[in-house]
């Protein structure tokens, strides 16, 4: 494991670009918790031509996106870790049960609670989220056309990333979309 000297922390600036939000580096001491993933139920949807057709993100293919995506740079690649699958869906229905739409709560805490609720011990956290996609495809094109999301994917110093994704939330409101809450982190 990399062990992580000080780190300088980035201001909480919180950019909005084509429904996708991006939270910048923070550096903490403390512990934080992680999030599960939720799977997409793909067998629900139609098929076309022989082939599976979804509306939904699936949690596999972007992990496995984010890594092709990250390899392409020169970068190494993440591990999909189960305490930050935790932190991300403990930041989704949160999310989801009191009606936001971004980085801090409504109280204006910053998402790293979620963290240390999950177990994850972070010296470097990143949140990336995205709203209105409906593929894998689509959730990290929009994170790469935002200069903050593109920089958290390439972040040098994580090591670890969860997903946790919601698409029957808003289907009344917004039709076929999904919620991403995409998890990144530096453990000790």
């Amino acid at each position: 494991m990399i062990d992580f000297k000080v780190i300088a922390v980035v201001g909480f600036i919180t950019a909005v670009t084509g429904g996708v939000f991006a939270f910048p580096l923070i550096k903490s001491e403390r512990p934080v918790v992680d999030s599960t993933s939720q799977k997409t139920q793909e067998e629900d949807s139609p098929s076309v031509l022989g082939a599976q057709a979804t509306q939904e993100v699936d949690a596999d293919k972007l992990y496995g996106l984010i890594n092709g995506y990250r390899r392409e740079q020169g970068k190494a690649v993440l591990r999909a870790h189960q305490s930050l699958e935790k932190s991300a869906q403990y930041k989704l229905s949160d999310m989801i049960a009191k009606k936001y739409w971004r980085h801090e709560n409504q109280d204006n805490q910053a998402p790293w609670q979620f963290f240390t609720k999950a177990g994850y011990a972070y010296v470097r956290a990143g949140e990336n989220l995205a709203f209105g996609t409906s593929s894998a495809w689509g959730t990290l094109e929009k994170w790469q056309q935002s200069p903050l999301h593109d920089a958290q994917l390439l972040e040098d110093s994580y090591q670890d990333m969860g997903l946790a994704i919601d698409c029957n939330s808003y289907d009344e409101y917004t039709g076929n979309t999904c919620i991403v809450v995409l998890h990144l982190g530096a453990s000790r």
